[in-house]
C-alpha cells in the first residue's frame, strides 16, 4: 500500500498503499470528509516494517472474517521494499453486514504525525477483498470511488492478514491484530 505524500507503503493496505485504481464503482455517497472517515483512535504504537529476505510470500487462504478492531501488528515485504516504508500505527474496524460483506474503517498514523483516515465497502469471494473505497481524509490523489482487491487470510488466532501489490513498493503482507491480542 505507496503514497508518494506521506512516504509509506505497508500499513494502510487499503488506498494509502497505491493499491486503488481510478475504476469507478458509480458510489454516490462517497465524500472526500475533511473532518474524517472513522470514529476509530490510533493506538500511536508503531510498526517498522521488515524484510522477508528470500522466502516468498505466504499463499492466501481466505477464511471466515470476524468483525471486530484491529490494530496492525507487523508488515513484512517479499522479498524486500523497492521504496523506503516508515513506521505507522494503524487500526482498524471490521464490520459485517453478512459473512462475505461489510465495512472497513482504518485510521493510519506515521512516524511525522500524518494521518489518514478511510472508510471502505468490502465483499469477500475465496481468498479475495474486493473493497470499494467511500471516504478518505485527506484525498489529495482523488481516489474515492476507487476499487482494489487484496488476498487475505484469517489466521488461526482471527488475524487478518492482507497481501499488496504496490508497482512502486512490491509486494507486502500485513499482519491486523485483533484488539486485546
Amino acid at each position: 500500500m505507496s503514497s508518494s505524500r506521506f512516504g509509506w507503503a505497508s500499513a494502510v493496505v487499503l488506498a494509502v498503499t497505491g493499491c486503488f485504481h481510478s475504476a469507478s464503482v458509480g458510489d454516490a455517497g462517497a465524500t472526500a470528509d475533511t473532518a474524517g472517515c472513522s470514529t476509530l483512535a490510533s493506538s500511536h504504537i508503531l510498526v517498522q516494517p521488515s524484510a522477508a529476505g528470500t522466502a516468498p510470500p505466504p499463499a492466501a487462504t481466505g477464511g471466515t472474517l470476524i468483525a471486530g478492531n484491529y490494530h496492525l501488528a507487523s508488515t513484512v515485504y517479499y522479498p524486500t521494499a523497492l521504496c523506503t516504508p516508515t513506521e505507522v500505527s494503524t487500526n482498524l474496524r471490521l464490520t459485517l453486514v453478512s459473512p462475505t460483506s461489510g465495512t472497513i474503517e482504518t485510521i493510519t498514523i506515521t512516524a511525522a504525525g500524518d494521518v489518514v483516515s478511510e472508510a471502505t465497502r468490502f465483499t469477500a469471494a475465496g481468498t479475495e477483498l474486493t473493497l470499494s473505497l467511500v471516504c478518505i481524509s485527506p484525498d489529495p490523489s482523488g481516489l474515492i470511488r476507487s476499487i482494489a482487491v487484496f488476498a487475505y487470510t484469517v489466521g488461526e488466532a482471527g488475524e487478518l492478514l492482507l497481501t499488496a501489490s504496490d508497482p512502486a513498493c512490491g509486494t507486502s503482507v500485513s499482519t491486523y491484530a485483533p484488539d486485546g491480542a
